[in-house]
């Protein structure tokens, strides 16, 4: 137990060092840059505030996972986590996706006397930063930050000392003793259910897919995290581009939300929970099972992806839908028209199927059965995936919404367009899934059952 806990620090200790020793070192290297008159005091400010930001990252979530499991134990912790996990994905990627937005506004946020300095951490070993190097001449400002700074480090040191030992001491035991088993299934699920089954899921080997999946994605902790990240990265980007820091004549910064932002919010969303979808859905999850579907439904058919089509689509529509709703209680005047609301909903609902017909297209298996293997055309396809495809997808979106808001014929006419494409895609998978069925049934059949460990005698 003391080697798992001073393995846990020193992994902490060891990024913050390193951090620190980057910074350092590039400061040595590129002095011109520095343009400080004391290179080796302004190194050792630099250290010390890298050192010190990395230390109270490692030691606030530290301290935040000792206190919620002596709090709320391990059941009750474990449904959180993810979500947890999310949120601070979501506030580090916002953090940094943030500061080239702050720069333009940072001496008027810092001689501001509002609590937006006082509350964003990076300002706090910032004003660590300005103390040490300047000491006594540094603006009264970056004493307050660093007092506070040094405040917040101390006190998360000292949270993960006296909590996370309980915490890890708690958590072996259950493992120990084991925990009760409890039902996961509940009323509200099966009346969304039955709603389903009487709509868009009418056949039982779609059932039987899709609530695998989700079943699979509750109770599996892997795939959670995994959607956790793809969700936080999509929800930095949103308020990064969303989020604008405006100046006033008074010298006051102000927030506001830009109307590109609140435009693009829905299609970035869409982006990437189709993508974390697709990217958890072609995780395996325990290969010793997928013989299973093999012996019961055969090769993957359309009928089956069907189901994974409807799921992440069903899920992107939702986000999309969603935060366009909250949107539109904060968005400008002339956001809130019928016809804008309309536009976005044909924007949001589109790219959830567009972009889920684009991910699945080369799917061949059933989910959670499948273990990708890396090659060398993965690379190119990542990147035109997040590099090219996702700014594209982004700007045409955005573009396409005040096209559509100018008359029902062309909202009528775009939605159309986009059930047209959605069909021919389809079509072209299905014909694509089918010919590679074929291909590959003869060679397969044969060494299928010695898979399963049946040999003749």
């Amino acid at each position: 137990r003391r080697l798992f806990f001073a393995r846990v620090v020193a992994v902490a200790i060891f990024l913050a060092l390193v951090l620190a020793g980057t910074s350092g070192l590039g400061i040595l290297f590129f002095p011109v840059l520095a343009d400080q008159p004391n290179l080796l005091r302004h190194i050792f400010a630099h250290a010390t505030a890298v050192l010190a930001s990395g230390a109270f990252a490692a030691a606030f979530f530290l301290a935040l996972q000792g206190v919620l499991l002596n709090v709320f134990g391990e059941r009750l912790f474990r449904r959180i986590a993810p979500l947890l996990q999310a949120m601070s994905i979501t506030l580090l990627l916002a953090l940094l996706l943030l500061i080239p937005a702050l720069a333009g506004s940072l001496q008027p946020l810092l001689q501001s006397p509002g609590a937006i300095v006082r509350s964003f951490p990076p300002f706090w070993f910032l004003g660590i930063y300005e103390w040490l190097l300047h000491g006594s001449a540094a603006p009264p400002v970056f004493f307050t930050l660093a007092r506070t700074g040094v405040l917040a480090l101390g006190v998360s040191i000292a949270a993960t000392i006296l909590t996370y030992p309980l915490a890890y001491r708690r958590r072996v035991r259950q493992i120990v003793e084991g925990s009760s088993a409890t039902a996961t299934r509940s009323s509200g699920f099966a009346s969304v259910d039955r709603l389903l089954h009487g709509t868009i899921l009418p056949l039982p080997p779609q059932r039987a897919i899709f609530h695998f999946i989700r079943q699979t994605i509750l109770r599996n902790q892997r795939q959670r995290v995994m959607l956790g990240m793809y969700g936080g990265l999509g929800v930095a980007i949103v308020l990064a581009v969303m989020i604008a820091f405006r100046t006033t004549a008074t010298g006051q910064v102000h927030i506001e939300l830009t109307d590109y932002g609140i435009r693009a919010a829905a299609p970035i969303l869409c982006f990437w929970t189709v993508a974390g979808l697709t990217a958890v859905l072609s995780a395996p999850v325990d290969l010793r099972g997928a013989w299973i579907f093999r012996v019961l439904l055969g090769r993957a058919r359309v009928l089956h992806l069907s189901a994974a089509r409807l799921w992440i689509t069903l899920c992107a529509s939702l986000v999309g839908l969603l935060i366009t709703l909250i949107l539109h209680f904060l968005a400008p005047a002339s956001l809130r028209s019928p016809f804008s609301m309309a536009a976005q909903a044909v924007v949001t609902i589109g790219s959830a199927f567009l972009l889920t017909d684009l991910f699945l297209f080369a799917t061949r298996t059933f989910p959670f059965t499948h273990l990708h293997r890396s090659s060398t055309t993965d690379l190119p396809w990542t990147v035109v995936r997040y590099a090219i495809l996702f700014p594209f997808f982004v700007v045409k979106a955005v573009e396409w919404e005040p096209f559509l808001e100018s008359g029902l014929i062309r909202l009528i006419g775009v939605s159309l367009l986009l059930a047209g494409t959605h069909l021919l895609l389809l079509h072209a998978q299905g014909h694509t899934l089918e010919r590679t069925n074929l291909e590959l049934f003869e060679d397969d059949e044969d060494t299928f059952p010695q898979r399963l460990g049946l040999r003749d005698a």
